[in-house]
């Protein structure tokens, strides 16, 4: 399989129970190419937007954007159009993927 790039978006609200256990499952994916990873931020009630601050500071793959309206599809657009990559997967803020998620979606 040839080497590609991802870039995975999260639409987030009021996940700071899962957040960081969702992206620390992305991060270690077994996957051979480029992965960034854009949280499209709502307005969370909770420390939500606080550790996804954390954890962009300790990982330069993680990027963030601002979805203001808090909805799925507003923040799906906003993580795509800063996207850069020729492949886009989208997660759930409170997933746990399994190790080869990414790579066997790239590979189907």
């Amino acid at each position: 399989m040839k080497r590609v790039d991802v870039s995975v978006v999260l639409p987030i609200l009021n996940e700071e129970r899962h957040l960081a256990h969702t992206i620390d499952s992305i991060t270690r994916q077994e996957f051979d190419g480029t992965l960034e990873i854009i949280l499209a931020l709502g307005p969370s009630h909770d420390r939500t937007n606080e550790i996804a601050a954390q954890l962009s500071a300790a990982d330069a793959r993680i990027v963030l954007v601002d979805n203001p309206t808090g909805k799925t599809a507003a923040g799906l657009n906003a993580a795509i159009a800063v996207s850069s990559a020729e492949i886009v997967v989208r997660i759930d803020g409170h997933a746990e993927i399994s190790p080869t998620y990414i790579k066997d979606a790239v590979h189907l």
